[in-house]
């Protein structure tokens, strides 16, 4: 793969995540409201596709239209309010095992208020899901044909080259974007950083197999990920809970509110000893020493087989 094509081989991973995108659409429209990974499945295949095709834009321009994208970004939108629902759901039936008279009522009130959501908000997903079947018969058409005009002789870098020099523009984009990040309350800023973990992630994760090291980083990435997302969940579910509270006039909201910020400061707290300020430089040298190594075994094996 390292010492193919780059064109040939990023459209080939595109086609694989298309597909794979559409067997988690079929997977969701089968699965009840329920399930606790038909939604997440479906919502980060898209968006794994998403982010390739941002990615690689100039590889793969020719293959996916402007406006197929924008179809790609809404329907990756379109899966957010079921996952939120999910999440929430999830931590208050944790509080739920454990409050106690008014505050318990008020738990149960929050749940039915979210539950009464859910019918949407599965609808919508369901319907993102029908549309990204409809959409997969174009997308795999196209890049077909596209596929089938190209082949190994295909001149240009390596993929194992373009890749590595993808690895160290979107890790100085995270670097980046860690660096803005100065304390619980910039959400905004943690959000984004959580976006380049994301974006780097996708991206060297079709080379998990290829080099020593990509596992590490796909690991460290995904730890990233889910204290980020805790901490960002925290931010978004308050907003919820407030306006549920004043909806109903619900008096438990105190020491929900603490809980919630509490789980918001522990995921906050974990994330900046092993992220924030020099915590990270380790991880960014080993992300160079990963590029390297791409670059390394790409020239390998161009030249073992000449």
């Amino acid at each position: 793969m390292l010492a193919r094509p780059a064109a040939l081989v990023v459209l080939q991973c595109a086609i694989a995540m298309i597909d794979e995108a559409r067997d988690a659409a079929i997977t969701l429209l089968h699965a009840r409201d329920d399930d606790p990974d038909a939604v997440h499945d479906f919502r980060v295949a898209v968006r794994r596709l998403r982010s390739w095709l941002q990615l690689w834009d100039g590889e793969l321009d020719v293959g996916v239209s402007r406006k197929q994208r924008r179809r790609i970004r809404d329907l990756a939108h379109a899966t957010g309010p079921a996952r939120d629902l999910q999440v929430h759901l999830e931590w208050l039936r944790g509080e739920e095992a454990s409050a106690t008279g008014r505050a318990l009522a008020d738990v149960e009130q929050a749940i039915a208020e979210l539950m009464a959501r859910r019918p949407d908000a599965m609808n919508d997903v369901r319907g993102a899901a029908e549309q990204f079947i409809t959409l997969h018969a174009k997308l795999s058409r196209r890049l077909s044909r596209r596929g089938a005009a190209l082949d190994d002789s295909e001149h240009g870098a390596t993929f194992g080259v373009a890749l590595a020099e993808q690895v160290e523009s979107t890790a100085n984009a995270f670097r980046d974007r860690l660096a803005a990040v100065r304390g619980a309350s910039r959400d905004e800023e943690l959000h984004r950083a959580r976006i380049a973990a994301k974006r780097l992630r996708y991206l060297v994760e079709r080379a998990e197999d290829a080099v020593v090291g990509v596992s590490a980083m796909v690991r460290d990435l995904k730890q990233f990920q889910d204290l980020a997302g805790d901490a960002h969940d925290v931010h978004v579910f308050s907003k919820e809970l407030r306006g549920i509270f004043r909806k109903f006039g619900a008096r438990g909201r105190g020491a929900l509110d603490v809980r919630l910020r509490q789980r918001g400061a522990k995921a906050y707290s974990a994330l900046a000893k092993r992220w924030l300020g020099d915590e990270a430089a380790g991880f960014f040298r080993r992300t160079a020493t990963v590029a390297s190594r791409l670059r390394g075994a790409a020239r390998a094996r161009v030249s073992a087989s000449n």
